[in-house]
């Protein structure tokens, strides 16, 4: 999968993703064609925005017939999805992720592909220390808790609950806030990418000294 800058034909194919999901989203109403198309030119657009957006595009095969009426699969480039970081204070070292998947390629594992792809962009390119992100517990926090779990294991109170974030078919529902490091996400990275090299090379990373590191336990992270 590869990041690529937004189109505004993108941003109308989301535009509609949007309108599926309204269990997720922060706006309480359905976006117009013409509010899409400003949101595109003020924010994508814009070199001074603090959002950082990208869409997300891969390989999908899709069965095809041989004209001997032989069938076949055929891989063609996809517009699969789009986010990245919003809300960027560069004073501050952190932003807030955005990630949103097409119906039709969600459970596949583009979604956690997605979010290595934003924090690598976010830590190595935008050189931010922290990303937070928050999930109504009316939506898929328990794919966000499994990012925390994977990307910051070595940091102790990654995420908790707060009360009464979205008001959704007549009940209030709490969210799940999360934050992922630098710190844990480079450590992550570098344990798999040299899972074999013997641990002297890291004498400065130790898993049983780190006081630091990231049990699974922490009581502010609900259960699945």
């Amino acid at each position: 999968m590869e990041l690529r800058p937004l189109t505004e034909q993108d941003m109308e194919q989301v535009r509609v993703w949007r309108h599926d999901v309204p269990n997720v989203l922060r706006t309480p109403y359905m976006l117009t064609e013409e509010m899409q198309q400003d949101y595109y030119h003020d924010t994508i657009c814009n070199r001074d925005s603090s959002t950082r957006y990208w869409g997300l595009w891969d390989v999908v095969l899709v069965d095809a017939i041989k004209a001997s009426g032989t069938k076949y699969q055929q891989g063609h480039t996809t517009f699969i999805g789009y986010g990245g970081i919003e809300n960027i204070s560069f004073e501050n070292g952190n932003g807030e992720m955005s990630l949103l998947i097409g119906p039709e390629y969600r459970g596949k594992g583009y979604g956690k592909e997605a979010v290595g792809l934003f924090l690598d962009q976010a830590f190595n390119q935008l050189r931010l220390e922290h990303v937070y992100g928050e999930c109504y517990e009316c939506g898929p926090w328990r794919f966000w808790n499994s990012m925390a779990l994977i990307y910051s294991k070595a940091t102790r109170d990654l995420a908790c609950w707060l009360p009464a974030r979205k008001y959704y078919q007549g009940e209030y529902h709490d969210s799940y806030y999360f934050t992922f490091s630098a710190e844990s996400y480079r450590r992550y990275t570098r344990e798999n990418r040299f899972p074999a090299d013997p641990p002297e090379e890291y004498q400065g990373v130790s898993r049983q000294a780190d006081t630091g590191i990231y049990d699974g336990g922490s009581q502010s992270v609900r259960p699945f």
